[in-house]
């Protein structure tokens, strides 16, 4: 780092995320539900892109109190956990007034922020109306709008900008002193807009550019108005005093279906700019077709799936159960889609968490009264988390565990007590460069390595670990168009292959 820059370690603690959370009333369930989170491709609840932004515009500003913003852009390009290492680094304003700010979690980019700054301006510092009391706030929107990509296509909305100033100023001292009250509030509510108006309950904020008491260079013109774009946003009611309260403006100017992306040009009374944010694909409740299963194919099988409530897993029990085999599968979080596919099958569900110590002590505690004759290992981490540029030893490992060292000491925890067959899937992205996969493509390679001495070790058991194409679930969802395997097909030849002749 050369003594043109600087930086600040922080992080963003469960406390402060759910202090966000309260004050912009972006409660979206990728931020705020563990259990709908874990669907996701990221697998577990993130922090807001516009806090990192906000925190990283704060530290900034706290190292330049002569300078006040006029531009701001931002670029998310990676989701954090709450808990990240977190680095924020600086450059110093060039001669145009032009910065740099860079945050990064675990040495990786998340966010890439450009500002222009000048010397402090007080008529830019436009203040929320001051009669603002937590018991007049609006009625804010509690279940985030659920939009297709054609029907955000030119639609128009107005939502409140209800922020507490006493919060805002608490929270980001210093990016009110250098943006104003009204220009924070608004940035704030921008994440309101795009995780709970439009995109809604599927976003995934992808960049900003606003100008502060003016427009940002090179975007279009904006009629500052009172008055919405278009129709207010109904789902949005608000109290009987909305009238008095500030508004935020936003109009959606272009969407991309090939991509999902939206382009949504907002008007507020302190900022004026665009965002641009993606629709995430839902989570894949895929149906599974069970009509190729073989009358009483997998009679006299008893199969212990463990990670079956969702995904590969789940197919594999309807399969099973298709096909008369006796099935007990585990799942870790999600108890109701557990409660629901045994309703649906009735295999038994089980708790079971992959990562927890004394594997060997929990598989015997599920088969106690009850011996497997099969194994099926579909337990799995977040896949899609790795960085396109830094190998990470901590999330290598991870794989590692859940992929080669859990299944290997429930393989020596049964074979004993008659287990004849164990599938442990393995995928076609090992074979290749895939960006992003790097860890888990050493950890699958490390774990079909294992998987060949096990069955060294252990003569009379059949262990198949096939290369399984990319199939669809919801880790492997994607906004790009992609081809996927049939998932019925190719797991049921996964299945019939633990007990091939040899």
């Amino acid at each position: 780092m050369t003594g043109s820059e600087k930086s600040s370690s922080w992080d963003v603690s469960a406390d402060a995320h759910l202090a966000f959370t309260q004050l912009s009333g972006d409660v979206n369930p990728m931020h705020t539900d563990p259990l709908l989170a874990r669907r996701l491709p990221f697998g577990q609840v993130v922090v807001h892109g516009i806090h990192l932004l906000a925190r990283a515009l704060d530290q900034w500003a706290a190292a330049h109190p002569a300078l006040a913003f006029s531009h701001i852009s931002a670029t998310f390009r990676l989701p954090v956990a709450i808990g990240s290492a977190l680095t924020t680094e600086w450059r110093e304003p060039a001669q145009d007034g032009t910065a740099s700010i860079n945050v990064d979690v675990d040495g990786v980019r998340a966010v890439d922020v450009t500002v222009t700054a000048i010397a402090n301006a007080p008529a830019r510092r436009v203040a929320p109306r001051d009669e603002w009391r937590p018991d007049s706030r609006n009625t804010r929107q509690v279940q985030p709008s659920v939009w297709t990509i054609e029907e955000l296509a030119n639609r128009r909305g107005s939502l409140p900008v209800d922020i507490d100033p006493r919060a805002a100023a608490a929270a980001f001292p210093h990016l009110v002193a250098a943006a104003g009250l009204a220009a924070t509030a608004e940035l704030i509510t921008l994440s309101t807009m795009v995780g709970m108006h439009a995109p809604g309950l599927y976003s995934m904020f992808s960049s900003l550019s606003i100008g502060i008491e003016g427009e940002p260079p090179g975007e279009p013109d904006h009629q500052k108005s009172s008055e919405p774009p278009g129709e207010p946003d109904h789902q949005n009611s608000s109290g009987p005093d909305d009238s008095a309260t500030e508004r935020l403006n936003y109009s959606v100017i272009h969407v991309d279906p090939r991509f999902a992306r939206v382009t949504i040009d907002l008007v507020a009374s302190a900022v004026a700019g665009r965002v641009v944010a993606f629709v995430r694909p839902a989570p894949i409740n895929q149906p599974v077709d069970t009509s190729a299963v073989r009358v009483a194919e997998f009679a006299g099988q008893r199969w212990l799936i463990i990670g079956g409530s969702r995904g590969l897993g789940a197919a594999a029990v309807r399969l099973l159960v298709a096909g008369e085999a006796d099935v007990r599968f585990t799942y870790h979080q999600g108890h109701t889609e557990a409660a629901e596919l045994s309703g649906d099958t009735g295999a038994l569900p089980v708790s079971f968490d992959v990562f927890a110590q004394d594997i060997d002590r929990h598989v015997a505690a599920i088969t106690e009264a009850w011996q497997p004759t099969h194994l099926g290992w579909f337990a799995s981490p977040p896949i899609f988390v790795g960085s396109r540029n830094t190998y990470d030893d901590t999330l290598y490992r991870r794989f590692v565990r859940a992929y080669v060292e859990a299944f290997a000491t429930a393989i020596d925890t049964l074979a004993p007590h008659g287990l004849v067959g164990a599938l442990w899937p393995s995928s076609e992205a090992v074979g290749v460069t895939v960006p992003g996969l790097a860890e888990y493509s050493d950890a699958k390679r490390l774990g079909e390595h294992r998987c060949e001495e096990l069955q060294r070790d252990w003569p009379s058991l059949t262990i198949s670990a096939p290369r399984l194409p990319r199939l669809l679930t919801d880790q492997s969802t994607t906004f790009v168009p992609t081809e996927f395997g049939d998932t019925a097909t190719e797991v049921l030849a996964a299945l019939r292959a633990t007990f091939r002749e040899r």
